[in-house]
């Protein structure tokens, strides 16, 4: 007996299990469509589902404590700076005073007339070099300083090598430039 084949397609065998995929789609599993989500949708952010509690609390406790520190740094660079700007102030203040009795009582007359304010500086240095003539000594020094309640006047106390003693007042007035301030005197008496 003769066995006689089966007849063969242009297209191959005609086993279809044994043909090989001739596109790309072909040759690549279905891809699995992702199930229902499982669960309730809620309106609103689920809770945390973190187990481990102790870096639950580092995530909120570490920024709240470094916003609080950042915000008692920024506190105390704000005081640090009002009273460095408070005591510059106040140096400027005595200096102005020491520097005022130092000229009138040397003789440099026109360079006391220019500390004074402008009310004082109307009248000319001749009116006021008596009074300066009689101030002793030529190595002044601030003693202490006060002002009155709301602070708009300052009366500093100097006092010079000879044993002379005056209060001074000074007021702090704004300068030319846009951050400028010029301590002018204003008056004086025995002290």
């Amino acid at each position: 007996m003769t066995e006689t084949n089966p007849p063969q397609s242009p297209q191959g065998p005609a086993d279809a299990s044994a043909a090989e995929p001739t596109t790309p789609e072909a040759a690549a599993p279905a891809a699995s469509e992702p199930g229902p989500i499982k669960g309730i949708r809620v309106p609103f952010a689920a809770p945390p589902t973190e187990t481990n509690a102790t870096r639950t609390t580092l995530k909120i406790v570490l920024p709240i404590v470094g916003g609080v520190l950042a915000v008692l740094l920024i506190v105390v660079a704000f005081i640090t700076a009002a009273v460095r700007l408070n005591e510059a102030l106040e140096q400027r203040l005595r200096d102005t005073a020491v520097g005022f009795a130092e000229e009138a009582s040397s003789g440099d007359y026109n360079a006391a007339h220019d500390r004074l304010c402008e009310s004082k500086r109307e009248r000319p240095v001749a009116d006021y070099r008596d009074e300066w003539d009689a101030w002793e000594g030529e190595d002044w020094e601030a003693e202490g300083m006060r002002s009155n309640i709301d602070g708009s006047r300052v009366y500093v106390t100097v006092a010079s090598d000879a044993g002379e003693t005056l209060e001074i007042r000074v007021e702090a007035v704004p300068g030319e430039g846009e951050q400028s301030l010029d301590v002018t005197v204003c008056g004086w008496s025995d002290a």
